[in-house]
């Protein structure tokens, strides 16, 4: 955070109890830098918990794509991390269809994605979301 920013005194006030509920206040300040003071007291608690349970690179990917104020969204919207949307595309393939297809039969992945799964979902930094939350 810059020295000449002023933060607010209510963003203050927020700081200072998350800091007495044993929150880092370098942690804080680096929040407040990439979301906005105004995000601070609604989501921060949110976005915290849901890092330490998933990762803060999945939920900041999810922020940049949706924003911070949809950090309510994530569980619903997240499917996990992927190396490619190709990969996706196979497994979510293969936990929601209940057919067996023939050993000879090959499947194009990659145009499963393209052609139909990039409408419903976000792959990102190797993160998938669903748009429909």
């Amino acid at each position: 955070m810059s020295v000449t920013t002023r933060l607010k005194d209510s963003t203050i006030d927020v700081i200072h109890e998350l800091v007495e509920n044993n929150y880092h206040d370098g942690d804080i300040y680096e929040f407040i830098n990439t979301y906005g003071e105004d995000a601070l007291e609604t989501c921060y608690e949110d976005y915290v918990e849901i890092g330490e349970m998933y990762s803060f690179e999945a939920v900041d990917t999810f922020c940049e794509e949706f924003s911070i104020e949809e950090i309510g969204n994530f569980q619903d919207a997240y499917y996990g991390e992927y190396e490619t949307p190709a990969i996706f595309a196979e497994n979510f393939t293969e936990d929601t269809t209940t057919m067996n297809l023939p050993e000879y039969v090959v499947v194009d992945w990659e145009a499963t994605w393209e052609c139909n799964l990039r409408h419903d979902f976000i792959w990102s930094e190797g993160f998938v979301f669903n748009r429909n939350f």
